[in-house]
């Protein structure tokens, strides 16, 4: 009996396999072998249209084509503008990328990326994977750092957050091996990650990669962004004191560069700190003082920002009629700009006013959209306060089967993060200016 004692690639072809579709490879017409080496650098599904402008002076594409679908080796998936063909067999595929010499898979690979970026210029956003892709095969570097950053970015504002780890993390490899990059790109890369780590829930991770890019920093925006996200971090983990330090040094520098919306992001993280410590006066002068700021240059995702503080604030001195209208404020300007963190923050501070105000049946409702959003997007720590507050709702409605259950899910997601899940509060939920 035979017994699989190591790791098998993933790519691996046994070598009879190999020779056997090599040698199919071999008996076609030269140029027809061409076109499918060509199409195999392209990817498993390739279009005609780029295959045309790769394989020019190649002789006539479509009989080779022809030849290559009676030959069952590929078949037409797509018609039109857009006619396209697969690999029958993805073994095929590999055997035809691995007949080709290194220069001249990354000759192709070049003559890929510039032909997707001549033929869909006027749409080149839906081809950033690929050109990162290919502009990696051809070993230009710079091309290649700068599309997968642009992949990236892309996917996290999709909130497709493996997807943009997976190709942050590419370009960090590439600038970490010299290849291409520098500071700046280094501290864009660092931050980054960053976000991504603490939208998961990875405060640890996020802290390290904050202070590293801080380490980087020397214009005062990026250090006055970068004191503020980290003094978010230690909010979020209950750490008052180092989120103030963070936040105030935010502050010193943010005022040397004016009264804008950064000073007042900052003036908000700080009103968040001194509502969690019971400083409610304060934190409404801070509110108030964002407010006016993002108002004034009619910035309406500070201007969210600011009313959610302020929702929270008179929340917890009890006016819930101020409370009220600062977060409908809040709501309805994230849902106008489709802003789904926003969103989901809001739902679940409003639903808290709701529960004070006996509205148990609509508190519900918002917490589970709150939950629902933070699902979307990957939000742990938004997903667990929005479940234990849901938990609290259902506990009101007599619904103890449902209460037990979002609370487990609840704590089971604050120890995943760290987190201290015995002192939730609305404010934790929070909208982060990125």
């Amino acid at each position: 009996r035979w017994q699989v004692v190591g790791q098998v690639p993933a790519n691996y072809i046994p070598d009879t396999l190999h020779g056997v579709i090599s040698a199919r490879l071999d008996r076609l017409d030269p140029i027809a072998r061409r076109t499918l080496q060509i199409g195999a650098v392209i990817g498993h599904t390739f279009s005609s249209r780029i295959l045309q402008s790769v394989a020019q002076g190649n002789g006539d594409l479509t009989h080779q084509l022809i030849h290559l679908q009676r030959a069952e080796i590929i078949r037409e998936v797509r018609r039109g503008a857009e006619q396209a063909y697969t690999f029958t067999h993805t073994l095929t595929q590999q055997v035809a990328y691995e007949t080709l010499l290194r220069r001249q898979r990354r000759d192709y690979h070049h003559r890929v990326a510039q032909s997707i970026e001549k033929l869909y210029a006027n749409r080149l956003e839906e081809h950033y994977e690929r050109l990162a892709y290919h502009y990696a095969g051809a070993t230009d570097w710079p091309r290649a750092l700068d599309y997968h950053i642009k992949f990236a970015t892309q996917a996290r504002l999709r909130f497709a957050n493996d997807k943009a780890g997976e190709h942050y993390q590419r370009a960090w490899e590439i600038v970490q091996s010299g290849r291409a990059g520098d500071e700046g790109t280094q501290l864009l890369l660092h931050e980054s990650q960053a976000n991504l780590d603490f939208l998961s829930g990875d405060h640890q991770t996020a802290t390290i990669r904050y202070e590293e890019a801080l380490g980087l920093a020397k214009e005062p925006p990026d250090l006055a962004r970068l004191f503020r996200k980290l003094g978010d971090v230690f909010h979020a983990l209950g750490d008052c004191e180092r989120a103030a330090w963070y936040l105030e040094q935010g502050v010193d520098v943010a005022e040397t560069i004016g009264r804008g919306p950064e000073l007042a992001s900052l003036y908000v993280g700080l009103g968040q700190v001194h509502h969690r410590q019971g400083n409610y006066q304060k934190a409404t002068e801070l509110g108030l003082l964002s407010l006016e700021i993002f108002e004034k240059v009619d910035n309406q995702p500070g201007t969210a920002l600011a009313s959610n503080l302020l929702g929270i604030v008179f929340w917890a001195m009890e006016d819930l009629g101020a409370a009220c209208s600062y977060l409908e404020k809040s709501l309805l300007i994230h849902a106008s700009l489709g802003d789904v963190h926003g969103l989901a923050a809001a739902y679940n501070n409003m639903g808290r006013v709701l529960v004070d105000q006996g509205k148990l049946e609509r508190a519900t409702e918002y917490f589970r959209q709150s939950q629902q959003l933070c699902l979307e997007i990957g939000y742990q720590h938004g997903l667990a306060t929005a479940l234990s507050h849901l938990s609290e709702s259902y506990q009101r409605l007599g619904q103890t089967e449902e209460a037990w259950a979002c609370q487990e899910s609840a704590f089971e997601i604050y120890n995943r993060i760290g987190f201290d899940g015995s002192d939730v509060q609305p404010e934790i939920l929070k909208m982060q200016v990125w």
